[in-house]
């Protein structure tokens, strides 16, 4: 599914133009990402669960040349299905 795809979802189903439905999914979407830059968890009920790992620094190796090296620390983001998503699927 595409982003589209939801955008014609909801022009569909709640009668919105096609601008102000893609208006919505995409303050949506940045809702949640700029909650994950702060740091915060997003908790969509029903759905799963959004939030940032702190990843440490790690040795890791270069596959084409076998060379080792340190990756540095660094961020992830995480989702956890809930347990509804979980059943349906």
């Amino acid at each position: 599914m595409l982003k589209k795809d939801i955008v014609d979802i909801c022009v569909e189903r709640h009668g919105l133009s096609r601008a102000s439905a893609k208006q919505l999914v995409n303050d949506l979407i940045f809702e949640i990402q700029t909650s994950l830059k702060k740091g915060e968890t997003v908790h969509l009920s029903g759905f799963g669960t959004f939030d940032v790992m702190e990843r440490k620094a790690r040795k890791a190796r270069n596959p084409r040349t076998g060379e080792t090296f340190v990756a540095g620390p660094g961020k992830r983001i995480r989702f956890k299905a809930s347990p509804k998503l979980k059943n349906l699927i």
